[in-house]
């Protein structure tokens, strides 16, 4: 959604810009209003959520964000939650049954 919004920025970098608060005013690329705010912030119902190792491209003197890694990780492993969760640009989600940073591991629906 963000980048059908925000086509020369690409995919957004940060939860931050898929945050924002409605009553501050209109939908920007640094808050595009797509997350609620407790999930933007990083740590929600017992996981942590970040977006890292993007890849970006400048057009035009303007970086475009074309790559990204976005992650779930239990903020305690075996308390809050037991496996972790990673995607990226192609959606596909996978899932590191320990609670760490290796998702290698295919989500799939049943």
């Amino acid at each position: 959604m963000y980048s059908v919004t925000y086509p020369s920025r690409g995919y957004a970098c940060s939860l931050r810009a898929l945050g924002g608060d409605s009553s501050a005013g209109q939908p920007s690329a640094e808050a595009a209003q797509l997350l609620p705010n407790d999930l933007a912030t990083g740590p929600t119902s017992g996981y942590v959520f970040t977006i890292s190792s993007c890849t970006r491209v400048s057009l035009s003197g303007t970086d475009r964000v074309t790559g990204y890694t976005i992650t779930a990780l239990p903020q305690a492993a075996g308390k809050t939650g037991n496996r972790s969760f990673c995607s990226d640009e192609s959606g596909i989600i996978k899932y590191d049954p320990i609670g760490g940073t290796n998702c290698t591991q295919p989500l799939e629906s049943r």
